[in-house]
């Protein structure tokens, strides 16, 4: 009865993975838990080895470090979401403006493939549709490249407020 796993997807400074361990130590915890650490687009590598140091740290039956997560883009209401036509000129920021993307599509491949090998799975935050077909993209090139083949890829997409009927 009750809750019996925990998808910790989105951990920060409050709710680090680490505190599972805390918790797991006084003999409280009563659930599994999969968690997770954001790739930071301004430093991957770095981000991967927080993850796999991580996963060596706290990992076990049932705390289980699996996921590498990525923010792609923003969100609508704050003219952040990566969209493939521009938003209405009555939002103030010009003609022409789609928002950025926080990964370009290079970075964000090599990064999957890298996660990938590693053996995480990946969960992207995406609102946009242009940040989604980027994302699909990329999740293809690497899992194409990718020398990890045993394990199967668990990618996830979530948010998907925008996506063109032919990304679906």
């Amino acid at each position: 009865w009750g809750y019996t796993a925990i998808n910790s997807i989105a951990p920060h400074q409050h709710l680090s993975p680490a505190i599972y361990r805390e918790i797991q130590q006084t003999d409280k915890l009563t659930a599994h838990i999969a968690t997770s650490l954001l790739i930071r687009h301004d430093n991957p590598e770095e981000s991967l080895e927080k993850l796999k140091t991580l996963r060596d740290m706290i990992d076990n039956e049932e705390i289980r470090v699996v996921t590498a997560k990525y923010l792609i883009d923003g969100v609508v209401e704050g003219n952040t979401a990566y969209l493939k036509e521009p938003y209405d000129e009555a939002a103030g920021l010009g003609k022409n403006y789609n928002a950025y993307p926080e990964w370009t599509c290079e970075k964000l491949e090599e990064s999957f493939e890298a996660v990938l090998n590693a053996g995480f799975s990946i969960h992207c935050h995406s609102i946009g549709d242009a940040s989604t077909i980027m994302v699909l993209d990329a999740l293809e090139t690497a899992q194409d490249r990718a020398e990890r083949r045993d394990e199967g890829f668990r990618s996830t997409i979530t948010h998907l407020q925008l996506v063109d009927s032919e990304d679906i």
